[in-house]
């Protein structure tokens, strides 16, 4: 069976001891210009996005976080045998008693992978994600920021509904290929990094063409990377996720978001963002000056009657941002408990002291980076009145989604507040301001 981590210096440097530089090391190793070139110009695009993707991800990003998915995966590795690494990400306990002739079986497995690599989308955003001890939990398959999800990865939506009818109160994950027909469920949340018969035809190809069972876990492994490095590539800066939601708000984000989001419009990538209640696409409601004209804008609604109107969205907007803000300390909480889970496995593993530290430096990373969001959601809270409502919007929803807030914590309030935003972009019209 092939290695799962794909550069061979990790190894190499581990079997030396030297391991925070082997957890430093990309999965894939980075390939010269000629092969870059070579790459881009006769590989298929899934090969040379996945390859991408992997070589943009350190070993010890990609292991930290699937240990705190599912720390009791180091159970009975030798961590001092480099190649015992891969046994991490192995499912063999799972695999072990899948048919490979059996449709059902197949079902189940592409349902287990469709659930990994939204385990790692997720955490990849910054939520707390943890699969349920035992696998036949009834109504939900994943714990998401303390919360249950149930995940869905069909063809078509039956198989959804059944599940609202049998478990109204348990919110459900499905397949980015049915984002337009659950659009606005308010039980009903979107993945974007699955879809349904990609996931099925590599999951049949690689069982039914003869192949080892066990070999499917490098695929899934580089899907992970994939999935995850996508994530992180626009969660990463401040200005991509901004400039990301401001290509909803005014209607050009099947333009200009690229990657995963890039083939949906500003609609659909907002359901993907912030769940049921989406975005209001200004844009496309005819209402949007741009931001070069916000000036203009903030004097004209001095100098019209819908001060009243502004005021309230401001206010449902601030309540929105102290909701979000409301849910760090949570937050805080559930990662000292995910790494506390991770470092008693570690431990009882007998892992290298110096790999403990090199993600227990990860988590103390993680953990300041979140008190100090919290302290700038404070200081936004105060300027907000200062900012044209358009900016306003836009810096809040980007700032909740750089927490690592999940849509279903704050859906009532985002609610609220684009009731108040309609209000307030009617009076703007019934006004005659000048659109764009």
């Amino acid at each position: 069976m092939g290695k799962m981590i794909g550069n061979p210096q990790f190894y190499r440097l581990w079997e030396d001891g030297r391991y925070t530089e082997a957890l430093e090391q990309s999965l894939e190793p980075r390939k010269s210009k000629r092969e870059r070139i070579s790459d881009f110009l006769f590989g298929s695009r899934t090969e040379r996005t996945t390859t991408l993707a992997a070589a943009g991800l350190s070993v010890g990003d990609f292991i930290y976080d699937y240990l705190r998915i599912d720390p009791v995966v180091v159970e009975g590795i030798n961590f001092a045998r480099a190649e015992e690494i891969d046994s991490i990400f192995a499912f063999s306990h799972f695999a072990k008693n899948i048919d490979a002739d059996s449709v059902g079986e197949i079902s189940q497995l592409q349902g287990y992978v469709a659930e990994k690599m939204l385990a790692m989308e997720l955490t990849a955003k910054g939520h707390e994600v943890q699969f349920p001890e035992t696998s036949n939990e009834p109504g939900w398959d994943l714990l998401v920021d303390g919360e249950k999800f149930q995940v869905k990865n069909l063809s078509e939506p039956r198989g959804v509904y059944e599940h609202l009818q049998k478990y109204p109160d348990i919110p459900v994950y499905v397949n980015a290929d049915l984002a337009d027909t659950f659009a606005g469920h308010r039980n009903v949340y979107i993945a974007e990094s699955i879809h349904h018969e990609e996931i099925v035809s590599k999951t049949r190809e690689t069982i039914i063409l003869g192949q080892e069972l066990q070999d499917f876990e490098i695929p899934l492994v580089t899907a992970l990377a994939s999935t995850a490095t996508n994530v992180k590539g626009l969660m990463k800066g401040e200005s991509n996720l901004k400039h990301t939601v401001l290509n909803i708000v005014t209607d050009t984000a099947s333009r200009s978001a690229g990657g995963l989001l890039g083939q949906y419009t500003g609609a659909t990538v907002g359901l993907m963002l912030f769940g049921p209640a989406g975005v209001i696409v200004l844009g496309a409601a005819g209402a949007f000056l741009g931001m070069a004209q916000g000036g203009k804008l903030a004097g004209t609604l001095k100098r019209m009657t819908a001060r009243a109107e502004e005021q309230r969205f401001k206010r449902d907007l601030t309540q929105l941002l102290e909701t979000g803000r409301g849910e760090i300390v949570p937050k805080l909480k559930r990662r000292q408990q995910q790494w506390l889970a991770m470092k008693t496995k570690l431990e009882e593993a007998q892992a290298p002291q110096e790999v403990i530290e090199y993600f227990q430096k990860k988590h103390q990373d993680d953990q300041t980076y979140l008190t100090h969001k919290q302290t700038e959601l404070e200081a936004l809270k105060h300027q907000l009145n200062r900012l044209p409502f358009h900016e306003a919007y836009t810096e809040v929803l980007t700032q909740l989604s750089l927490c690592g807030i999940h849509p279903r914590k704050y859906q009532q309030q985002l609610n609220l507040c684009h009731a108040s935003l309609k209000a307030l972009l009617h009076k703007l019209k019934m006004k005659g301001l000048p659109l764009a």
